[in-house]
């Protein structure tokens, strides 16, 4: 229910029909330069009061990939070296 108020006050805040979305001020951001200590969690967690509807999509995804990938890139792969 948290999305649905969050997107309430998304449509209150933002009015009239001719003004960008969240999504569109997102993609008409400048792209990161590309560095080695670049971490995407800390940008997200910094970006999140701009893009908060993005930020709790990206933190769904993020959760998916940990249980879906992380606990077999680590419990399974340790047990097929022995």
């Amino acid at each position: 229910m948290r999305t649905k108020q969050q997107f309430e006050k998304h449509k209150e805040v933002s009015g009239s029909s001719g003004s960008k979305s969240e999504l569109e001020r997102y993609l008409a951001e400048d792209i990161e330069p590309d560095s080695d200590d670049f971490d995407i969690l800390k940008w997200w967690k910094v970006n999140e009061p701009r893009f908060p509807i993005l930020a709790e999509m990206n933190g769904f995804m993020i959760n998916y990939i940990r249980l879906a990938f992380g606990a077999y890139g680590t419990k399974h792969a340790t047990r097929a070296k022995m």
